[in-house]
């Protein structure tokens, strides 16, 4: 019973997001599936119809299992894939990458996917004799006698509301303030990302692997990507000995390309050919391989 009174509620709840148009993504699947609140509505419909029925006929409807053995092995089974997927994340990478970051999308495209909103213009106008105001088009205003009209003010209508493009935050600086995120991306030969959203709390053991592993392979270009301003990471590249420059990138958006702190990402013209946490960190051959 409460649970079907949970599923009323949220539906009356998306029911009102869809009308009046309150939130603009359900965000229930995060970025695994994004819901329009239509669609998440039309979800929270089809969910009610088929607990309603179950609802209805819950007197006739009896177990395979005993209540005690179903719900103790549901919650067992449950707890397990929670915690294991959960711990899976947090030791090498997610099972599924859902962001716009992952391997083989190619982020000079995800930077410029997006699709821009589409506007209709009206105008509106005070007849100088009458006092009459009228809204004119495009086309009316072409016809229009500019002498016998005031304008008044323009209205913008929102024809379709567009997208943003799927990157829209990345952004690497040098030690000299300057954007070099195109430079980067655009290189044709392979580069390695070392990232590290927190300086303070990365796995410097793992930096100090990476720094060597750089020496081992003079034509990959590796580059750390963190959230320190220049001193910080001059003084962390001198501690870890890191052969390689430092830049600086938004915190959030080096989270949002891997949680690993390192993490890699190998790319190539712009394209993720490969991901890694520092706990499956590659070696030499990997690379090389994946170079080729």
């Amino acid at each position: 019973m409460i649970l079907f009174n949970i599923i009323i509620f949220f539906t009356i709840l998306t029911g009102a997001s869809a009308i009046f148009d309150i939130v603009k993504d359900c965000g229930c699947f995060g970025d695994a599936l994004k819901l329009s609140p239509d669609e998440s509505f039309i979800k929270d419909i089809v969910l009610l119809v088929l607990s309603s029925l179950i609802f209805y006929y819950r007197l006739y409807i009896f177990p395979v299992f005993s209540k005690q053995t179903l719900n103790s092995s549901i919650l067992i089974f449950g707890a397990c894939l929670s915690l294991g997927i959960s711990g899976w994340g947090c030791i090498h990478l997610p099972l599924i990458d859902y962001r716009a970051y992952k391997t083989g999308n190619n982020l000079i495209e995800k930077m410029n996917d997006g699709i821009a909103p589409v506007f209709e213009s009206s105008f509106i106008y005070i007849n100088k004799k009458s006092g009459l105001e009228k809204e004119f088009d495009m086309k009316g205003l072409s016809n229009m006698n500019y002498e016998e009209w005031e304008w008044k003010e323009t209205k913008n209508t929102i024809i379709s509301e567009g997208k943003e493009n799927s990157i829209h935050d990345f952004i690497i600086i040098n030690e000299y303030d300057e954007d070099i995120t195109n430079e980067l991306l655009t290189k044709s030969d392979p580069s390695l990302l070392i990232i590290s959203y927190d300086l303070k709390k990365a796995d410097k053991e793992g930096f100090i692997k990476l720094a060597m592993l750089s020496k081992e392979i003079p034509d990959l270009s590796f580059y750390g990507l963190t959230n320190g301003t220049f001193d910080q990471n001059e003084e962390f590249r001198h501690e870890t000995q890191a052969a390689f420059p430092f830049y600086s990138v938004d915190q959030t958006t080096l989270k949002t390309i891997i949680r690993s702190n390192p993490g890699l990402v190998l790319l190539k013209k712009g394209s993720v050919i490969g991901k890694w946490h520092i706990n499956d960190m590659p070696d030499k051959e990997t690379l090389l391989n994946y170079m080729k």
